[in-house]
């Protein structure tokens, strides 16, 4: 298709049809050439995963070059773990000792009660984790590190990264991809960040507290939730009626203001008669948003992408293209083609992959979500990842998360971006830059 305007997205738009992967059993050669660390030194081992050579070969590697030598050396940095070189055994550091005395005393005050605090392993490598993020101790490319992409798992990183007074210009020498979460730009910093910073944010960005910024990470997944909402509605008319796939527009009228970079106008706080600059308006309370009804979220999904090139949705949409974020990285794969959506996802309201029918697997809308899956389960068939069918479903089908008033936006722990024929596109990032602008206005 000509993609001549659109969103940011449009522009990079490269081929009508990326190259499907072929669906692989766990313990298959993984053919993709953009190789992590480990995979790489197997690799050049010419042993297979999972074997005596492949374990030979990590073994092999130099201190702080596997996950568990570098997580090793921060926590004898930060003194959570002491090593007794005598005895060649560890133990825990003098920094534990501290905190346990530091909590006998927090029980003193209270009057004693309660049980003493306990240090297991995993609040130890939990903690020693904020503190290498505190510091700055982390280069999330070059040392493969990600996070779940979910709501809390990006909120958690930026409530670090936020309580260690870490800014948009300390995130990029961090590696940390940019709108992965929200992150404080200081005014003194924008000649050194990029052009689009400096035009979103002209007088910087600072956050109040810990609760705006999950609140603006709640609201931009709440926004493409309504986005799949609409786009679900129209597959379930089209699963009813085997015709083409419609989306619904009557509830929108036409908006021909010139759109640019921005999906909208960003509005100050209590919003304004605007449907769309509402909901990006920052006086808007997470908590008195309803997604319990998918009509009315479909109908707020109508309206934001209705928005985003200043005219109402084409009457039908027969196809469209989807894209996922690779780990720690601020990539993404190419865009695959779905043109079957329709059809297959009937076929996944079920339990059990045996009574699948054979079509489904070299569908393109499963051979996409298996390429979605690969970046993070690498070499493992999706029916190895999602161990039921209907788990697939529920990456598209928004009914569950309504019926609990939740919002579930991620497939296998990433996120993934839909771009419509005509170039609007529904992109997590692009929302939550609206709502920063939005945000900063208001301030």
């Amino acid at each position: 298709p000509s993609l001549t305007r659109g969103a940011p997205e449009s522009a990079a738009f490269g081929g009508s049809d990326a190259p499907m992967p072929p669906l692989r059993r766990a313990g298959d050669d993984d053919d993709d050439d953009d190789d992590d660390p480990l995979t790489a030194a197997v690799r050049k081992a010419e042993a297979k995963p999972e074997t005596p050579e492949a374990r030979e070969a990590l073994n092999d590697l130099p201190p702080g070059k596997t996950p568990s030598s570098g997580l090793a050396a921060l926590l004898l940095r930060f003194n959570l773990f002491a090593v007794i070189k005598e005895t060649c055994s560890v133990v825990g550091g003098s920094l534990i000792d501290d905190l346990e005395e530091l909590d006998q005393e927090k029980r003193k005050e209270r009057g004693g009660g309660g049980w003493p605090i306990k240090f297991y392993i995993y609040k130890i490598v939990l903690f020693a984790a904020q503190m290498a993020l505190i510091y700055g101790d982390v280069r999330f490319g070059d040392m493969g590190i990600s996070i779940f992409r979910c709501v809390f798992g990006r909120y958690c990183l930026a409530k670090i990264l936020w309580v260690g007074k870490k800014t948009m210009l300390d995130a990029i020498k961090m590696q940390v991809p940019l709108l992965w979460v929200p992150l404080e730009v200081r005014a003194e910093d924008l000649h050194l960040l990029p052009s689009w910073v400096r035009v979103a944010f002209p007088r910087g960005l600072r956050f109040e507290s810990a609760a705006v910024i999950k609140e603006l990470l709640q609201r931009s997944n709440g926004l493409f939730f309504d986005c799949k909402c609409l786009l679900w509605s129209s597959v379930a008319g089209v699963a009813a009626s085997g015709t083409a796939l419609a989306l619904t527009t009557a509830c929108v009228a036409p908006r021909r203001a010139k759109r640019s970079r921005a999906l909208v106008s960003s509005s100050a706080p209590g919003g304004s008669s605007d449907a769309v600059s509402s909901l990006f308006s920052a006086g808007v309370d997470y908590a008195a948003i309803d997604f319990s009804s998918l009509p009315t979220c479909a109908r707020r999904g109508s309206a934001l992408l209705s928005s985003q090139l200043g005219f109402p949705l084409s009457a039908s949409v027969p196809f469209f293209y989807i894209r996922f974020h690779k780990p720690n990285s601020s990539k993404l794969t190419e865009w695959f083609l779905v043109d079957d959506f329709a059809t297959v996802m009937p076929k996944l309201n079920v339990s059990r992959w045996d009574a699948m029918p054979a079509w489904v697997f070299e569908s393109k809308t499963l051979r996409a979500l298996a390429a979605g899956a690969a970046l993070i389960f690498r070499g493992m068939d999706i029916r190895d990842v999602a161990t039921s069918p209907f788990s697939l479903l529920e990456v598209f089908d928004p009914t569950i998360e309504c019926r609990h008033n939740y919002t579930y936006t991620i497939w296998a722990g990433v996120d993934f971006v839909i771009l419509l024929p005509d170039g609007r596109v529904l992109d997590k990032r692009l929302f939550l830059l609206e709502l920063l602008k939005a945000y900063a206005d208001a301030a």
